[in-house]
């Protein structure tokens, strides 16, 4: 007899509590949530990423100096290629691989360019390539995130930080395309440039602007 009323007792409780769950949901009371699994959302992204390659003649890399502590001064680097790879739903780049030329230092001034070129600056005779290689990279919402990577320059490896932005997917002229924008700063004196430095004619530290389209691999 005992038994056959716990068994009826215990009937009765497991629809009361599934129903008082529900009405404290629909109170707005505080129910017990699964959180995300950050690794597995990691995975869906690199998974879901398309492959680009960079589109030269509409991809920049600006970068800004402060000159005689006056004003900064700006310039850009020509022909730029590589790859990136990056899911064009989230925004998450997982993947990038950036080269220019040292000799195509451009700031509008051909002396000022040809002393940039020689040892005192790029030495572009030793070292002809300006390389970046992302190392990881983390999306946070709408399309931002931060990331780190090796830069490589004056022959030297760095690993930089830097915060970037999706700029869009879209189709120009039936080529699916997709971008992303970073800034990042370093000092020039980590890798070996120091001219200029001692006396206040130019500052260490230099900004980055990079502005990378890319076509979509076939």
């Amino acid at each position: 007899m005992t038994s056959t009323r716990r068994t009826r007792f215990a009937s009765l409780r497991i629809p009361a509590l599934a129903s008082a769950l529900a009405l404290a949901g629909a109170a707005g009371v505080a129910t017990l949530t699964v959180p995300a699994d950050p690794a597995a959302a990691q995975r869906s992204a690199v998974l879901s990423a398309d492959d680009y390659t960079v589109d030269t003649s509409h991809s920049s890399i600006v970068f800004r100096i402060k000159h005689a502590g006056v004003a900064y001064q700006y310039g850009r680097f020509n022909g730029v290629t590589g790859s990136f790879k990056v899911n064009p739903d989230t925004g998450h780049l997982v993947a990038a691989s950036i080269s220019v030329p040292s000799t195509n230092i451009d700031t509008a001034n051909e002396q000022r360019d040809g002393h940039l070129r020689s040892g005192d600056f790029f030495d572009v005779r030793r070292h002809r390539e300006i390389t970046f290689e992302l190392v990881d990279g983390a999306n946070t919402s709408s399309g931002k995130g931060s990331a780190t990577g090796d830069l490589t320059l004056m022959g030297q490896s760095k690993e930089v930080e830097f915060d970037y932005e999706f700029t869009g997917a879209g189709d120009a002229l039936g080529t699916a395309k997709s971008g992303f924008h970073g800034t990042f700063t370093i000092k020039r004196s980590d890798f070996g440039m120091t001219y200029g430095i001692d006396n206040g004619a130019l500052g260490d530290e230099v900004t980055l602007m990079v502005s990378i389209e890319g076509d979509k691999a076939e």
